[in-house]
């Protein structure tokens, strides 16, 4: 049995290009985290001083309603969208057709040259 030596850490040689690569790429992610810290420090203070304005903060508060409704309704169209996709996988696995609910429709009105006809469903 023949037995091989390993080579360690110490007996490779690093290209020196490498060496530099690493020590910008550390160079700019110290950078990257610094500059992430002063961003976040500018919008605490940016907070800070809406809290001084009290209708700024007003409408801080009222487009973080906006955003807080609009992400319940992504979600309820996204459980939507994965319940159908459920239920058409059980469909074919069982050897079944899915058919889909219609679009619901409210008193919409549709445009003919010169009358207009209101549809109900």
């Amino acid at each position: 049995m023949v037995a091989y030596n390993v080579p360690t850490a110490n007996d490779v040689l690093v290209p020196e290009t490498l060496i530099k690569k690493n020590k910008a790429n550390a160079k700019a992610a110290e950078a990257a985290a610094a500059d992430k810290v002063a961003a976040r420090k500018a919008s605490i203070d940016y907070i800070e001083i809406l809290h001084d304005n009290a209708v700024s903060f007003a409408k801080l508060a009222k487009r973080r309603d906006l955003f807080k409704r609009a992400a319940k309704y992504h979600a309820e169209y996204k459980a939507a969208e994965r319940k159908e996709i459920t239920l058409r996988r059980q469909a074919k696995s069982n050897g079944n057709y899915y058919v889909p609910a219609q679009e619901k429709f409210s008193n919409s009105c549709v445009f003919c040259k010169s009358t207009t006809v209101s549809l109900s469903v």
